[in-house]
């Protein structure tokens, strides 16, 4: 049996369409905004390329690495291998990805378990711990961006027709590294606003993007981030700290965004709560 299974799997959706679901919701005592992160704090973390993608995506892609990288008081987030097969087509079971490689995949067959109206998907393993408490985290321990070539046309000059690619991998980055969706008052303009329009490009993340990741990670904005690992942390995340005696918990969490703006989590298939968002035309 792979060892990898019993774990915390999290799908996030840069923009779905499709029709309102009825459940009714209950949240019992789980936590459904608990933070998620990569609680070792070492980066960068390295990922591989599908070789599908061709040479301007490819830089599309690196582009917005870098983007990250030097907003957030140039923290190498991310290193790139050699390129990735393309493993994300024909894909029966989503446990599949949890393969040693977190890839980013051109998928040109998109998986029957995704709703097909997804532009991309960032799939992310790891577990729960501290249950129920307030210092409730999930611990990330790798993670995978599809994006959706079977359905939808990427731009990658803002020239021609199609979403921008660069906006669409600079939000899946984020998710990837443990950014939530931002629906915030004000916050439209964030690059985790949880729909994008086929005519915007955001290419670089703005404030109140940089605080929330600088923030999650403790990295002083102006100085140091000490080499390729982040040793600081604020007051905040000293509560996340993993307790290898502590039992934690195997969980899927689903978060699905839908035509009618109504954006609904679902953990372990069950809904636990929903919100309401404005999509962009």
């Amino acid at each position: 049996m792979n060892k990898y299974l019993p774990l915390f799997f999290l799908m996030v959706f840069v923009s779905c369409v499709g029709t309102k679901v009825d459940e009714s919701v209950t949240t019992g005592n789980i936590n459904a905004l608990a933070p998620y992160l990569w609680n070792d704090k070492s980066f960068p973390k390295s990922i591989r390329v599908s070789s599908s993608f061709d040479a301007a995506e490819l830089a599309n892609i690196t582009d917005m690495s870098t983007a990250w990288q030097t907003t957030v008081n140039n923290t190498p987030f991310f290193s790139y291998g050699a390129r990735a097969s393309e493993i994300s087509n024909n894909v029966n079971n989503m446990d599949a990805f949890y393969d040693n490689v977190m890839g980013v995949y051109k998928t040109t067959s998109w998986p029957d378990g995704l709703p097909t109206s997804a532009l991309a998907v960032t799939q992310i393993f790891g577990r729960r711990y501290n249950t129920g408490s307030a210092s409730e985290f999930v611990n990330i321990e790798h993670a995978d961006i599809l994006v959706n070539y079977e359905i939808f046309n990427f731009d990658t000059a803002a020239s021609g027709s199609g979403y921008d690619l660069r906006t669409v991998i600079l939000h899946e980055m984020g998710h990837f590294l443990g950014l939530q969706h931002n629906t915030a008052v004000g916050r439209a303009n964030s690059i985790m606003y949880p729909s994008i329009s086929s005519t915007e490009a955001k290419r670089s993340p703005l404030t109140a993007d940089i605080n929330d990741l600088a923030g999650k990670y403790g990295i002083a904005m102006g100085g140091s981030t000490g080499g390729s690992a982040i040793a600081a942390m604020s007051a905040n995340q000293n509560q996340y700290v993993i307790d290898e005696d502590q039992p934690n918990e195997a969980i899927k969490i689903l978060i699905e965004l839908h035509a009618d703006g109504e954006c609904v989590h679902k953990i372990n298939g069950a809904p636990v709560g929903r919100h309401h968002v404005d999509l962009k035309k």
